[in-house]
């Protein structure tokens, strides 16, 4: 491979991780901002930030609070079965105007998902240009304490 090549690929790499960091971040700050469906959820948060853990016990569990938010209805578990959730048809009329923050999370996630599928031939091509031991290409496990020792 050329080092052009293998610069390039290099700058695709970063480039693309540099994208899903940035939409995982645009995605905990758009959620973060959500009301939830009951229009409570920032309520109970503030709730829980006040409450003395050691003093009283909140009726809220902190954990199922932040997940009380619309974007969970807008998804539905995948047909196929791999335990990944896939999206319903999400439109900018409907589900926007019931919380525009969950519909940018909405946003960030798919601009993610299409970076991590771009990513994955990228991911592939530096390593299949990755020079190799010829151990490895004979198929033989590389013991290093073996050859200290020989």
């Amino acid at each position: 491979m050329s080092p052009e090549k293998a610069l390039e690929l290099v700058r695709r790499y970063s480039a693309l991780t540099w994208v899903i960091r940035g939409a995982t971040v645009r995605i905990a700050e758009a959620l973060d901002h959500c009301t939830g469906p009951d229009g409570q959820r920032l309520v109970r948060r503030k709730a829980l930030e006040r409450h003395d853990p050691f003093r009283d016990r909140p009726g809220v569990d902190p954990e199922a609070n932040e997940k009380a938010v619309h974007l969970r209805g807008w998804y539905r578990p995948e047909r196929d079965g791999c335990g990944g959730l896939d999206f319903q048809e999400v439109n900018a009329e409907e589900h926007g105007l019931e919380c525009p923050h969950c519909y940018a999370a909405h946003l960030a996630i798919q601009e993610r998902r299409a970076a991590r599928k771009s990513l994955g031939p990228v991911k592939a091509a530096m390593t299949r240009t990755t020079p190799k031991p010829d151990d490895v290409r004979r198929g033989e496990a590389f013991q290093p304490w073996e050859q200290d020792h020989a």
